[in-house]
């Protein structure tokens, strides 16, 4: 579906440009206008059509509708994506309510994991095709990385805002 519709997109957005560029509109004038009979080899070309192409510069005009098209493009783009992804309800990073605090690997297949699950953490043994509980800590046995409280760069950050901010 996503395939047909930029197939769709890109054979629009070339067709605009071709109708916009005086160029193009001036090559394929001079295109239409050779006689059948031209077409035999000869000498003397019946018309010149790199000079049509060279005739007249790109002006700053044509740049800037190039640059409106795809960023229009580009956009659309990431717009179907936000669409997708709000309809597909996919979930976004902060949204996850459980983390994987920390890990150890035990043999070639075998993983001892710490999650932490809202407050609590839990400690699980995974192994291919099975997953155990080891053990469920009620407060959590280390802090996981990341959290805001004790993070040394989230300490600097806070102090040096507040002393910004009293200045």
């Amino acid at each position: 579906m996503l395939q047909l519709f930029l197939v769709v997109l890109l054979g629009t957005v070339s067709i605009a440009v071709q109708a916009a560029d005086p160029v193009v509109k001036e090559t394929q004038a001079a295109s239409d206008a050779i006689n059948p009979s031209a077409l035999l080899v000869t000498d003397t070309p019946t018309t010149d059509l790199s000079k049509a192409a060279t005739s007249q510069g790109v002006s700053t005009g044509q740049y800037m509708n190039l640059v409106l098209g795809l960023v229009a493009i580009i956009g659309f783009i990431f717009l179907v994506a936000w669409i997708l992804r709000r309809v597909n309800g996919a979930p976004s990073a902060s949204a996850g309510a459980m983390k994987i605090v920390g890990g150890l690997s035990l043999g070639n297949r075998d993983r001892v994991v710490l999650l932490q699950v809202g407050e609590q953490q839990i400690l699980v043994g995974a192994s291919p095709g099975n997953i155990n509980l080891i053990h469920a800590f009620e407060e959590p046995a280390i802090e996981a990385p990341g959290s805001s409280q004790g993070s040394d760069f989230y300490q600097k950050l806070q102090a040096s805002l507040n002393r910004g901010s009293q200045s």
